[in-house]
């Protein structure tokens, strides 16, 4: 998520120079017609920096007022949220509304806090519903999570000895990114040196000769994959390109480089390859 805010934010500096004659527009419908800027985004701006009469519901927010009003429906419903939001509208002070905004903000991440929350010292403890049903630790409900898919992928290092060839990713998980060249592993299915050496072919290097390094696991918001490592050396370094290139060490900093990324290279070119605690093999 974090690389594709990153694009937003770019898209939607352009807009506001080329439709707004480079001043950020004040009002929420108007901020949300922005690339990247979501109803909670357009609320806060709206708000903070200019002192309109909206509420930004995020998930402290959210929070509070379920406790606040004991709404004891599931706060992942659409129909809870917009009551929710309904809820935190009309508490929307006339003046300073972007200090009322942060204040609901900073109560939920440091006194109605997810577990054990400090309803001792907590300003609003006399008027709140959930505390008074003994329901604080209870509220707010939502679905339970579900477990993230597992994914197991096989990347290679395809190196020099003193650079390494990186690929830019496509569409999809890191897109827009730099890492090692890879290929999804399904267990049970295709040998892993068989992916990899095909995954080494698809990146312009055809070789028999690959060295497993190890596996690294990498959990992202909504997935936990294992990659296990290989290592292709090749005499002298191939042609680069617009989607891929040859980098030092030194030089990942001038790339976007993930930190699973920055992980697998880790692997790739320590002196000795230590299998993981979970007994992967190639």
């Amino acid at each position: 998520g974090y690389y594709s805010r990153a694009r937003n934010l770019r898209r939607a500096a352009a807009v506001v120079v080329a439709e707004h004659g480079g001043e950020l527009p004040q009002a929420e419908d108007a901020l949300r017609e922005l690339p990247g800027v979501g109803p909670y985004t357009a609320a806060a701006v709206a708000a903070i920096a200019f002192g309109a009469p909206t509420f930004a519901l995020d998930g402290n927010a959210m929070r509070v007022l379920a406790r606040l009003f004991r709404v004891e429906t599931r706060i992942d419903l659409p129909a809870t949220r917009a009551r929710l939001h309904r809820l935190g509208l009309d508490q929307v002070p006339r003046r300073r509304a972007g200090d009322f905004n942060q204040a609901v903000m900073e109560l939920g991440a440091t006194v109605c806090t997810p577990r054990r929350p400090r309803c001792e010292v907590c300003p609003l403890r006399a008027g709140c519903g959930a505390r008074a049903a003994g329901l604080t630790e209870t509220l707010p409900r939502k679905a339970a999570r579900a477990a993230r898919p597992i994914a197991r992928v096989v990347c290679v290092c395809v190196t020099d000895g003193a650079r390494v060839l990186m690929v830019k990713r496509p569409a999809g998980l890191l897109a827009g990114t730099w890492a090692l060249p890879d290929g999804e592993s399904e267990r049970g299915a295709e040998p892993s040196a068989e992916i990899a050496r095909r995954v080494a072919a698809g990146a312009g290097v055809r070789t028999t000769a690959i060295e497993y390094r190890g596996a690294v696991r990498h959990v992202f918001t909504h997935r936990d994959v294992t990659a296990e490592i290989f290592r292709v050396k090749v005499p002298a370094r191939h042609p680069a390109g617009a989607d891929r290139r040859w980098v030092a060490a030194e030089g990942l900093g001038l790339l976007g480089v993930s930190t699973f990324t920055r992980k697998t290279i880790a692997v790739a070119v320590r002196a000795t390859a230590k299998q993981d605690s979970a007994g992967i093999r190639p």
